[in-house]
């Protein structure tokens, strides 16, 4: 579906373009688009490659079973029916520590194998259970303290200060997981009326 809206917004606008005249400026823009995702590619490609190695290393020296200790009481009430010595909570440990310093690349894996550990008790295999909707809803609003790649392309293009993101970043995505949270208690709460 996505294809198609965007493959249409993107006709629309190439459209526009011929018809008011303006081709030769849209194809000088889809070149220099091209080129700055290209560039930007690449040189986030770096970053990307640091923290997904610096989440393994963390992993293999016990970081990551630390940090999951820490937050495991908070794991427990939000995954009351995953035992917690599962799997799926050391994965969502990672996933959740990789998303709050930004590092959503480096979560994505950790995600999925919290996902698979999470079907593996699944009582209906292939409809998704309150804790994978719950464990979305977190992955997806994801509290971040702050936005590695957001910073990294701020800096790219020569913001004076890439880092002025880093509160506001914290309180939104604070408030979003909040809501998806409170959101899903109530519908799990309204379920069970």
């Amino acid at each position: 579906m996505l294809r198609y809206l965007w493959g249409g917004m993107m006709l629309l606008a190439v459209g526009y373009g011929i018809v008011t005249g303006r081709a030769a400026e849209v194809t000088e823009r889809l070149v220099d688009s091209g080129q700055n995702a290209v560039i930007m590619t690449l040189s986030t490609m770096g970053l990307m490659a640091f923290w997904t190695g610096m989440m393994a290393i963390a992993k293999e020296g016990g970081l990551l079973t630390r940090l999951e200790e820490a937050i495991q009481p908070l794991l427990r009430r939000l995954f009351p029916s995953v035992p917690p010595d599962h799997p799926a909570m050391t994965e969502m440990a990672v996933n959740l520590a990789a998303n709050f310093f930004g590092l959503g690349a480096a979560a994505t894996p950790a995600g999925l194998r919290a996902m698979e550990q999470l079907e593996t008790f699944n009582p209906h295999p292939g409809r998704a259970t309150k804790a994978m909707c719950m464990f979305l809803i977190i992955n997806m609003s994801s509290v971040q303290l702050m936005s590695m790649n957001i910073i990294a392309y701020r800096a790219q293009a020569g913001s004076a200060s890439p880092t002025e993101i880093v509160l506001p970043t914290l309180l939104a995505t604070t408030c979003s997981t909040v809501a998806g949270v409170l959101y899903a208690r109530w519908k799990e709460g309204r379920e069970q009326d």
